[in-house]
């Protein structure tokens, strides 16, 4: 009976929720266009539940395009094109704010694009 019913409620915490839905929704939008640029395929985004990274999903040792809400390394969230098995992948990583910027999310996959030309 700690009170933290109160501050972790959903009402109290609506606005912040709200943002982070639109976030994510953003972010999903711009994988699924960096994923159609790329291959001119439909591929599902999926979620990672244990880091919340959203990620097209690729058949194994290919490339794929993902987006993370953040972690230890990079606290801000970002984007990235990761290529290689798990092991050995490299990532290479855009900013959240770069892209979500962007007023075409289209727009935004073609910086994407551009990355995963460059891995």
């Amino acid at each position: 009976m700690s009170g933290d019913a109160e501050d972790y409620s959903p009402q109290s915490c609506q606005v912040g929720l709200k943002q982070l839905a639109t976030l994510f929704q953003d972010a999903a939008a711009i994988l699924d266009a960096a994923v159609r640029a790329e291959a001119n395929v439909e591929a599902p985004i999926v979620c990672l539940p244990q880091t919340l990274d959203l990620r097209s999903s690729s058949r194994p040792g290919s490339r794929h395009f993902g987006f993370s809400p953040g972690d230890t390394q990079n606290p801000e969230p970002y984007f990235y094109v990761c290529s290689g098995v798990a092991k050995n992948s490299q990532r290479t990583l855009v900013k959240a704010h770069a892209l979500i910027a962007e007023a075409d999310p289209a727009a935004a996959a073609a910086k994407l694009k551009t990355l995963a030309n460059a891995t």
